[in-house]
């Protein structure tokens, strides 16, 4: 996982998962997710129009949000209520982030990012003391993430994914259902499988999706495993 280290801000959250125009929202709105492996629950409060207000852990951290018309500021706590780091999130004339700065723990951290014309992220440029160490690139295909060239520029190492779908099944636990419309539109179905493939073209794991849906056909439990069949993680998740 080290090629993932400085994937701070947006990580995978493009697939799975007042803020300026966003992207509109109009579905399930996420209460809790409780990741089962380790243990803990996060709970999720909005501002009056919808956007992320704050995420709080049963175990003391929170994560809060502040607004203006042109930045976001991500403040991130530990046990106590002291800020451990934060992250400053510039945003475009569509009301998505164009650019992000680290501070405090993470203030050698910066990011630059593009979208397509359906408000869904085709590249993102990470940056340690202002020089670029890797960049991310998607292809979207229908809404839909299909592939992630991840590109450790020093060594010009490459990792890739790509995914499936379930076509029939919407995306209920996607950025925009947490509130982060400022991170632009998660994929619009939910994810089946996940192919890992390294810079020598080696498939080294197929990460698989299982999906449990509640009355509304919300995603209840998401339960991910290696191709091997070993339980990775599983996530529970209530909406308001």
């Amino acid at each position: 996982m080290k090629r993932k280290k400085i994937f701070i801000v947006l990580a995978v959250v493009a697939i799975i998962a007042g803020c300026g125009k966003g992207v509109p929202f109009d579905g399930a709105k996420i209460a809790t997710v409780t990741n089962v492996k380790a243990n803990y629950t996060t709970t999720y409060t909005y501002n009056a129009d919808g956007a992320i207000a704050s995420m709080k852990q049963n175990t003391g951290s929170k994560v809060t949000f502040q607004y203006n018309d042109s930045n976001v500021l991500q403040n991130n706590y530990t046990l106590g209520q002291n800020v451990s780091s934060a992250i400053s999130y510039t945003k475009n004339a569509a009301g998505l982030v164009d650019t992000a700065q680290g501070e405090y723990l993470y203030g050698n951290y910066s990011y630059a990012f593009i979208f397509d014309g359906n408000s869904q992220i085709t590249q993102q440029k990470n940056y340690v003391l202002g020089a670029l160490q890797s960049t991310v690139t998607y292809t979207n295909v229908n809404k839909n993430v299909y592939k992630i060239d991840s590109n450790l520029v020093g060594s010009n190492t490459h990792f890739y994914d790509y995914y499936t779908y379930i076509p029939s099944n919407s995306n209920s636990i996607g950025v925009q259902n947490q509130g982060r419309f400022f991170l632009g539109a998660s994929s619009a179905n939910l994810v089946l499988s996940d192919v890992k493939i390294d810079n020598n073209l080696d498939t080294v794991d197929v990460i698989s999706y299982r999906y449990r849906y509640d009355v509304n056909g919300f995603v209840d439990t998401l339960s991910s495993y290696h191709r091997t069949g070993q339980l990775i993680d599983s996530l529970i998740f209530t909406y308001y």
